[in-house]
C-alpha cells in the first residue's frame, strides 16, 4: 500500500513542498508512543510539523487517526525523514483523499509529519507508536545484540590486553635477563676455557724447556774438563774468561765448549743455571758468551 501510495502521490510534490517551506514550528518528538493534535488556520503558535525520531532501531512505527478533517487544499504529508526533498515523500492526504484510519511506517527510524491546513474546519487528531526489535540497554545506549556480542568481545579482548601486557613485559625483562646470564656465563667459560689452554701451553712450554735444561745439563756433564796448565790449547785461544773476564791460572778447572771457547767450569755452571738455558751453539753464545 506505502509503494502505490507514494506512486499516485508524485504529481503532488511541488504543492506539498511549497506548503512545507511555509511550515517554521516543528515540535521534536523522542518518545516511543505520543499524540498528534492540530487544527487548521492561521495559528502560528500551535506545530504544523512534527519530527517523530526515538533515536533507536525500530521495526515499525503505528499510526491510528481518531480524527482527521481536511478541506480545501488543506494536506497532511508524511516524510520519511525531516528533509525538504520530494524523494522523501511516503504519503501525502488530502480532501480527495483521506487519512487511512490506521497506518503503519516501515524501512525508516523516523517520520516528519507536515500539517498544511489554513481552512479552520481542518482538524487532525492521530495517536502513534513505535516498535522497537530487540536491544540491551547499557550506559544510556540502545544496542542490538549482535553489537552488544561484538561489544562484550571488544571489552573482553582489550581487556585481556591490558592484563596480559604486563605479564607479557615482565616475561620479557625475565627472559632478557636469563640470555644475559647465559651469555656471561658464556664469556666467563670461554674466558676459563682460553686460560686453561694457557696453562696448559705454558706448563707444556716449561716442561719442554727443563726437559731441554735437562739435556743441556747432561751434555755439559759429558764434557771433559781438565786443568788450564794440562790441557791441550789451540794458538788463538782465548786466555781468560769470558764470564768473570778473568785470566786462566795453571790450576783452574776449565771446560771447552763446541763453540771453542774456554769457560771456567764454575762460572759456566753458573751461567746456564741462571739463564736456565742458551743453545750450545746460539750465535750469542759464540759472540758473547
Amino acid at each position: 500500500m506505502r509503494r502505490g501510495l507514494a506512486t499516485l502521490l508524485l504529481a503532488f510534490q511541488p504543492v506539498a513542498v511549497a506548503r512545507l517551506a511555509e511550515c517554521d514550528n516543528v515540535a521534536q518528538l523522542s518518545d516511543l508512543k505520543g499524540e498528534i493534535y492540530a487544527i487548521g488556520g492561521a495559528n502560528a503558535s500551535q506545530p504544523c510539523g512534527w519530527h517523530i525520531y526515538p533515536g533507536r532501531r525500530l521495526l515499525h512505527m503505528q499510526f491510528w487517526v481518531n480524527e482527521s478533517r481536511l478541506h480545501g487544499n488543506d494536506k497532511l504529508t508524511f516524510y520519511s525523514h525531516k528533509h525538504e526533498h520530494p524523494n522523501a515523500i511516503i504519503g501525502i492526504f488530502s480532501a480527495a483523499r483521506p487519512v487511512p484510519v490506521e497506518m503503519e511506517l516501515r524501512g525508516s527510524d523516523e517520520v516528519f509529519i507536515v500539517f498544511s491546513a489554513i481552512e479552520k474546519g481542518s482538524v487532525l487528531r492521530m495517536r502513534y507508536e513505535a516498535f522497537v526489535g530487540e536491544e540491551i540497554k547499557i550506559f544510556g545506549l540502545y544496542l542490538s545484540p549482535i553489537a552488544f556480542v561484538m561489544c562484550v568481545v571488544l571489552v573482553g579482548f582489550l581487556c585481556c590486553a591490558f592484563c596480559t601486557l604486563p605479564f607479557g613485559f615482565v616475561c620479557w625483562r625475565r627472559l632478557s635477563r636469563e640470555r644475559e646470564r647465559t651469555i656471561e656465563a658464556s664469556e666467563l667459560v670461554q674466558h676459563a676455557e682460553i686460560m686453561r689452554r694457557r696453562l696448559a701451553e705454558r706448563a707444556e712450554r716449561e716442561e719442554r724447556d727443563e726437559a731441554a735444561e735437562a739435556r743441556t745439563a747432561e751434555e755439559l756433564a759429558k764434557l771433559p774438563t781438565h786443568q788450564w796448565s794440562e790441557g791441550p790449547r789451540a794458538a788463538d785461544a782465548d786466555e781468560e774468561c769470558c764470564l768473570c773476564m778473568e785470566a786462566f791460572a795453571g790450576e783452574d778447572e776449565v771446560l771447552l765448549l763446541p763453540c771453542g771457547h774456554y769457560f771456567h767450569k764454575p762460572c759456566i755452571d753458573r751461567w746456564f743455571a741462571t739463564k736456565r738455558y742458551v743453545a750450545i751453539a746460539s750465535t750469542a753464545v759464540v759472540a758473547q758468551p
